[in-house]
């Protein structure tokens, strides 16, 4: 979490008053939407990191399973004596080839988890953009970007957002890169 200083910290304190004054005053309304607790509220968020993790998890068991031979007569090789170079180099190449192939797998995986969330973030923002238009709001703020506002607000759209998240977009499945190694 970043951390502020006091200059910032007042100019963000100072912004919010602002901004609440104002709309009070221009009869305005300023809806706040609170995402931090995604990764438990949103079904579709849930179900992709249960997938990532199973797939990572099948990633480092396939690597394991292909290792643990190579790295058994790696060992034995180291305790033989004898001339057997040429076999312990080509078992260490041969675990730097895995190791390399398991790294590009859980990069696809990385890359499409994020694909994935870009995917949320944006059904979240069309949300956030049809509960303005509805409640004719003039902006919906962020919770993460504001230092303090009352949960039990009748601006908090946090609750209905999630309902609608979880209504319009159940999963969301990874869209791993196939090409390649």
């Amino acid at each position: 979490m970043k951390k502020l200083n006091t200059q910032q910290v007042l100019w963000c304190a100072g912004l919010f008053w602002s901004v609440q004054a104002g709309a009070q005053n221009a009869g305005q309304t300023i809806l706040i939407s609170d995402t931090r607790d995604a990764y438990e509220k949103a079904q579709a968020i849930k179900t992709l990191y249960a997938d990532v993790n199973q797939r990572i998890q099948r990633i480092r068991s396939d690597y394991e399973a292909k290792a643990k031979p190579l790295i058994a007569e790696l060992e034995q090789l180291r305790t033989q004596k004898g001339t057997q170079q040429q076999r312990k180099a080509q078992l260490l190449l041969q675990l730097a080839d895995l190791q390399k192939q398991a790294g590009n797998q859980q990069q696809k995986v990385g890359v499409a988890n994020e694909k994935a969330l870009a995917r949320v973030d944006i059904e979240i923002a069309k949300i956030e953009q049809t509960l303005k238009t509805e409640r004719k709001a003039s902006a919906v703020l962020h919770a993460q970007e504001m230092l303090y506002f009352r949960a039990d607000c009748t601006c908090n759209i946090t609750e209905e957002l999630y309902l609608r998240l979880n209504r319009a977009l159940p999963s969301v499945a990874l869209a791993i890169d196939k090409s390649g190694s």
